[in-house]
């Protein structure tokens, strides 16, 4: 079983692979194109990012997702809708988000608006599905963690859980992957997780009863 966890940057994309559930490479990337050039053999792959704008409003699985992390609700944030996201500032995001019966604009979300609209032209792919770290992790723990994970005991803590589970990194990372800061790493470390389990029908979906005609990309994995 081959499967990647992706996880947007500042200049790209972090990617992880894992082989039958073990650390296999990493990669940094420029295009959500190129990762999936690299991952043309993968069995699934989760991304940790909105695969699709809802119309208008709030996502359900994002309101989900957000209840489950309690005290981390704050680092998933809300997708605008799919008009807001084509705005020429976030003024103007915000005006039209409020149109539509959503929130403000976050700055994460302006901010990630680019990854957004990238992953969208991939979310076709049956291989692909939503991810969120914090509700991967919150998953292998049994609870959401308490620390963030740029502080060093919540990356610590996220090492810990992803050892736990069979994923360890190795002393150094040859290539790209050698580059990326520790946090994008154990993101998308934790996102191919999340694909493996979802391959075998394991994963929890957010809303937990997702309707009858939700798409993949209207639900949340972990």
């Amino acid at each position: 079983m081959r499967v990647a966890g992706l996880d947007a940057t500042p200049r790209g994309w972090a990617v992880v692979l894992l082989e039958q559930g073990r650390f296999a490479g990493a990669a940094a990337v420029r295009r959500l194109a190129d990762a999936f050039a690299l991952l043309h053999d993968a069995d699934a792959v989760a991304a940790d990012i909105p695969l699709a704008a809802p119309p208008r409003g709030v996502r359900e699985a994002e309101v989900a997702a957000r209840r489950a992390l309690g005290r981390r609700a704050s680092t998933l944030f809300l997708t605008p809708p799919r008009a807001a996201l084509a705005a020429a500032s976030r003024a103007e995001a915000t005006a039209i988000a409020r149109e539509l019966g959503a929130p403000g604009v976050s700055a994460q979300a302006w901010a990630l608006r680019g990854r957004i609209l990238e992953a969208e032209a991939f979310s076709a792919d049956p291989r692909l599905i939503e991810a969120h770290p914090e509700l991967s992790f919150a998953e292998m723990s049994g609870a959401p963690l308490a620390m963030p994970k740029h502080t060093w005991n919540g990356l610590a803590a996220r090492l810990q859980a992803l050892n736990a589970q069979g994923i360890a990194f190795p002393d150094a990372i040859g290539g790209s992957g050698g580059s990326l800061p520790p946090a994008d790493l154990v993101d998308a470390a934790a996102a191919a997780w999340t694909a493996a389990r979802w391959l075998r029908g394991l994963a929890r979906p957010y809303p937990p009863s997702p309707p009858r005609d939700a798409t993949g990309s209207g639900i949340i994995w972990a």
